[in-house]
């Protein structure tokens, strides 16, 4: 996928900024116009953006109310319409999806608060994610019958 440089992305204190493994992240997507991508943990919203810029019709969740509304807002100054929405994981994620996109928390901390849980995996490196692709099928992979977390 083609990542754009330039964009107008704001920040917030209290939400994961765009890093380098974002931008690593965006640029091995094979995301192709007209698919239906989900970010989950979209954080200021730049690999969502990325992936509408792309052509793809995207929807974008955070368990941080303030990255729900940061993402939002980077989205509307650089002309990306996406559904934006508060989400732990998947608790709030409906529908079908071609690629499902996830930057897992995978820091091995234990810090505490709204901006740990964006990187902190806790002292295994596993923490809220555990689980994650317990009864996901097919969601980011075009081969049926298929799981990975990882891009193409």
């Amino acid at each position: 996928m083609e990542y754009r440089d330039g964009l107008d992305i704001a920040s917030d204190p209290e939400v994961y900024p765009p890093s380098e493994d974002s931008v690593f992240l965006a640029e091995t997507l094979d995301v192709r116009p007209g698919e239906k991508v989900i970010e989950i943990g979209c954080g200021s919203g730049i690999v969502s953006i990325q992936c509408a810029l792309n052509g793809a019709e995207v929807s974008a969740c955070d368990i941080n109310p303030r990255a729900v509304e940061l993402a939002r807002r980077n989205a509307e100054a650089n002309g990306v319409r996406m559904e934006v929405f508060l989400s732990d994981v998947w608790s709030a994620v409906r529908g079908r999806f071609d690629t499902a996109v996830f930057n897992l928390p995978y820091l091995p901390v234990s810090d505490e608060g709204e901006l740990a849980k964006a990187w902190s995996g806790g002292p295994d490196a596993s923490g809220r994610c555990r689980g994650c692709s317990r009864g996901r099928r097919n969601i980011s992979s075009r081969e049926e019958g298929s799981w990975s977390w990882c891009p193409r």
